[in-house]
């Protein structure tokens, strides 16, 4: 799993293939199930990435994102966003791209709002462990055993 910093356009994808080769040439690495995820500007950033390198990831989780400069009509991969609710801290903004934009293209049941914050989502979306086994949700969607 691959977490990514903010993106706005190309400049930044020459700066993450280094990083995915080196995780290739000295890890045990499945390259068929290579996942990514972003809070915030990252948010904005898995977006792009999964837009963009479509080949390369397998699984995205956007967490508070923010809209990005491509297309996401171009992602392919099974994606899911959270957002945390205006009630608790969560930015506007995100909200309101979460909860409309997202929501649209992605569907009601990949668009999560959580009563967290902006700060907070991370966290608790990590931790959610609905059938008790002590394993995280999210996690175990992101490497595919969910």
């Amino acid at each position: 799993m691959i977490s990514t910093f903010a993106n706005k356009n190309d400049e930044n994808i020459p700066k993450l293939l280094p990083a995915l080769n080196y995780m290739k040439e000295n890890y045990s690495i499945d390259e068929n199930n290579i996942s990514i995820t972003g809070a915030s500007l990252g948010g904005l950033g898995t977006q792009y990435m999964v837009a963009k390198m479509p080949d390369v990831f397998s699984r995205a989780v956007v967490l508070s994102g923010y809209p990005c400069n491509a297309d996401i009509k171009d992602i392919t991969v099974p994606i899911i966003g959270f957002v945390g609710h205006p009630n608790y801290g969560e930015d506007s903004g995100s909200y309101s791209y979460m909860t409309n934009r997202f929501k649209k293209e992605f569907g009601e049941a990949q668009t999560i709002v959580m009563n967290s914050s902006h700060g907070s989502l991370p966290y608790d979306v990590f931790n959610l462990d609905e059938n008790n086994d002590n394993k995280s949700d999210i996690f175990m969607w992101l490497i595919g055993e969910s």
